[in-house]
């Protein structure tokens, strides 16, 4: 699962987001998992990735986060 993906605001528009994420994916199915999954604040941003919508979830410091999956 990727819980935290921050690029800073200088090195943005240099694809390295999408560096970390294909590394997460390439990781995950090493592990010998089907899933990769993240959560985020963000709408939309990861779809562009290839990732699906699958839910809200709940943290324990009761907080919400969009639950995005994608296939690996």
């Amino acid at each position: 699962m990727v819980c935290v993906l921050f690029i800073d605001k200088e090195h943005r528009g240099n694809s390295y987001g999408e560096l970390l994420i294909n590394q997460a994916e390439i990781i995950t199915k090493k592990g010998g998992f089907k899933y990769l999954n993240l959560c985020t604040s963000h709408i939309g941003l990861y779809k562009t990735y290839g990732f699906k919508y699958i839910g809200q979830g709940y943290h324990p410091w009761e907080e919400q986060s969009r639950i995005y999956q994608i296939e690996v």
